[in-house]
C-alpha cells in the first residue's frame, strides 16, 4: 500500500466536479482559457478542456457525421451575467452545447432531436465519457429544465456507468457517498477492466491522505461538494486472479 496525499484545494477541480445551484464553482476554480483548446470547425472559437476535447472529437470521427453535428457554446467565463445554475458548467470547460444543422455549412439548426445523426451520437456519447448533463423527467434533481444539446464530459466509466443506471450526476454522486477506501468500493467491469471507485471526505486541513495499492492505475477528481472521487483500474486478468 502507498499513501497520496490529496491539496484540498483541489476538491474543486477534476471531471466530476458538480456545478449546481446548491454548488456553483467559483472563479478562482474555473477553467483558465490557456489550458483549453478551440473544437469548433467554424473558427468561432469554441473552447473545452482538453481531454474533453479530445474525446468529442474521436466520437464525432467514429459518428463521421462532417459537419451534421455543430458546436454552440463551449467554456465561458463566469460572470454576474451569466445564471450559476444553467450556464456555470460552461465555466469548466467540461460541458458543450451541439446542435443539429439542416443545411450543410450553414449555421441553421434544429436543436439536438431524439432521431438521426443526433440519436446516434448520443447512443456513443456515454463510451467516450460524456452524459446527457439535464435529461428530461429529471429536472426536479437538476435543478434546470431539459437541455438536450448540453452535454458534460465527466470521464468513463462514471459516464457509462450513469447511462446504464438511468442517473443524474447528482444522483451518481450521491451513491458513491457511501463507498469508501477503508470499506467497500463501488465496482463496473467492462470487457477489458474492473474499476472500484470511492469517496475520500477531504480532511479539515489542507490537504487529505488515502491509502491505496501499489502499481494500481487511479484517477482522482474532486466533487465541488466535500471531497474526492478515486477511482482505480485493474485489468480483468489481474483482478481475478
Amino acid at each position: 500500500m502507498k499513501k497520496i496525499k490529496l491539496e484540498n484545494s483541489n476538491i474543486h477541480r477534476g471531471n466530476l466536479i458538480l456545478v449546481n445551484e446548491n454548488h456553483p464553482i467559483e472563479e478562482k476554480y474555473a477553467a483558465n482559457d490557456t489550458a483549453l483548446v478551440n473544437i469548433d470547425f467554424w473558427n468561432h472559437n469554441i473552447l473545452l478542456d482538453y481531454l474533453a476535447a479530445k474525446e468529442l472529437s474521436h466520437l464525432l470521427n467514429e459518428l463521421e457525421c462532417g459537419n451534421d453535428i455543430i458546436p454552440v457554446k463551449g467554456y465561458e467565463k463566469s460572470s454576474p451575467l451569466v445564471s450559476p445554475i444553467k450556464d456555470g458548467e460552461h465555466s469548466t470547460g467540461l460541458a458543450v452545447d451541439l446542435s443539429a444543422n439542416i443545411i450543410n455549412k450553414a449555421f441553421m439548426s434544429q436543436g439536438f432531436p431524439k432521431k438521426g445523426i443526433c440519436m446516434e451520437f448520443r447512443k456513443l456519447a456515454a463510451k467516450y465519457g460524456f452524459i446527457e448533463r439535464y435529461p428530461k423527467e429529471k429536472e426536479s434533481i437538476t435543478g434546470v429544465e431539459y437541455q438536450p444539446g448540453h452535454f458534460r464530459y465527466v470521464g468513463y466509466p462514471h459516464s457509462v456507468i450513469m447511462e446504464e443506471l438511468d442517473i443524474t450526476m447528482e444522483e451518481y454522486l450521491k451513491t458513491i457517498e457511501d463507498y469508501s477506501a477503508k470499506q467497500k468500493a463501488f465496482c463496473y467491469r467492462d470487457k477489458e477492466n474492473l474499476y472500484e471507485i470511492f469517496s475520500v471526505k477531504a480532511e479539515n486541513t489542507d490537504s487529505t491522505t488515502v491509502e491505496v495499492a501499489d502499481n494500481i492505475p487511479f484517477t482522482v477528481s474532486g466533487n465541488n461538494i466535500d471531497g474526492f472521487v478515486m477511482t482505480l483500474s485493474l485489468k480483468l486478468q489481474r483482478a481475478l486472479t
